[in-house]
């Protein structure tokens, strides 16, 4: 059975798929809001132990990947026909993190941001593979914001001079129109 020309199968792995990266969405958030490593050799051990279904980030998450396969398909040429889908299934649970993250703790860790800045990068490039205007645009893009997010973050540690309200980390305001430019 299809709907859009996407087999439901693929609808059905997309939802299954974003609810088990929504549940470790929320383990992320709770590990890198404390600055703890989300890997460690205790993982399955505390993981286990404080287990706790979060069910509202397990759904939205799961709708969201659902949506990314209807909005942008699937294409059966091959894996490099597909770079949108990929990047917006990474994207999302960073995305998801971030907001989180700066929700409960009015902070936005730099390991989350610089992730997410590579990324960039690393989309630029394989976007480059098939078009080199585009990833020149994109790198400029790129370049531009992320530079306008260090020198006004830089600009308002030094004015500031405290750690209170993410003055000393990522504002929300910043990185939020460093990263929608950049994509």
């Amino acid at each position: 059975m299809y709907f859009n020309d996407i087999h439901m199968l693929y609808y059905l792995i997309f939802g299954i798929a974003g609810i088990i990266i929504g549940q470790f969405t929320d383990w992320c958030s709770q590990r890198l809001a404390k600055h703890k490593k989300v890997f460690s050799k205790e993982l399955w051990t505390e993981y286990i132990r404080y287990f706790k279904p979060n069910y509202l980030l397990m759904s939205i998450t799961g709708i969201i990947y659902v949506l990314l396969v209807y909005f942008i398909g699937i294409q059966t040429n091959g894996i490099m026909y597909n770079i949108d889908l990929i990047k917006y299934t990474i994207l999302t649970p960073l995305l998801i993190m971030a907001f989180i993250i700066d929700i409960n703790y009015k902070i936005i860790p730099n390991r989350l941001s610089l992730t997410i800045f590579e990324l960039g990068l690393i989309f630029t490039f394989i976007y480059g593979t098939f078009n080199i205007n585009l990833a020149i645009d994109m790198l400029a893009r790129n370049v531009n914001w992320w530079s306008y997010f260090y020198l006004n973050s830089f600009t308002r540690k030094s004015i500031i001079k405290k750690r209170g309200y993410g003055t000393w980390r990522c504002q929300i305001n910043d990185w939020a129109w460093t990263l929608l430019w950049s994509i």
